[in-house]
Formats: C-alpha cells, structure tokens, sequence
C-alpha cells in the first residue's frame, strides 16, 4: 500500500493511479484514501478538512471507524468521530495553493483561522 501521513499543516497531493493500488493519507483523525485523483487536505487540531479536486472517489474512514465518501468536485470534514456532511466546490477552495483566500458564506471564526499562521508578529496579540 502506498501511504503518507500528515503531521501539520496543509497539503495538495496529485495521486497517479498504480495497478489498482490506493494511496492512503494518514491523520490524527482517521484516514483518506484513493486510486488516483487530486485533493487537498489540512490539518487542524480539532478536525481535517478535505477537499477533493479532481478524483473517482475518496474514502475517507475516522479513527473511531465511522465510514464516508467524497466524490470529485466535493469537499468535507472529518474528526475522530464524524465526517461532515459532503458539500459542492464553490471554486475557492484551491485559493490558497495560488497565494490567496477565498471565502463564501463563512464564518468570521473560520475566516480568522484560516488567516492566522500568515499573521506577523506576536501570535497572542
């Protein structure tokens, strides 16, 4: 099995199919797999988010077993009990891989979140 695991951070993997072969991303929260694809993952302390570009279909299994899908085109959460419910791409969410942020219909804390490692200066200010 081919397989990678996230520690920190954020990450936009390219997968090449392999003889049928998944390639599976290990998090603290549970695991993603697939045969070929592109998708995007980050890392967060509470959950990992996920959102998957162009691919067939990713499994996506918690560290407490629960069991999920995300098809090309969609994107999710997932902690170590529960996968989010499966959402469209709205287009923004691949911003960050081009040097931007995009948000839509988000909330300030998730807008916050996403903008604070690139903050400057004292983190606790």
């Amino acid at each position: 099995m081919r397989q990678i695991r996230l520690l920190a951070g954020e990450m936009q993997l390219q997968v090449a199919a392999r003889d049928g072969q998944p390639f599976a991303i290990d998090t603290v929260h549970g695991s993603v797999s697939l045969l070929a694809g592109t998708l995007m993952m980050a890392l967060q302390p509470l959950r990992t988010d996920l959102v998957a570009v162009q691919a067939a279909q990713i499994g996506i299994v918690t560290r407490n077993n629960t069991r999920g899908e995300l098809a090309s085109g969609q994107h999710a959460w997932f902690d170590s009990d529960r996968i989010g419910e499966p959402r469209a791409n709205e287009g923004g969410e691949a911003s960050w891989v081009e040097g931007y942020y995009t948000a839509s219909d988000s909330a300030l804390a998730d807008v916050v979140a996403a903008l604070r490692p690139y903050r400057r200066g004292n983190p606790a200010a």
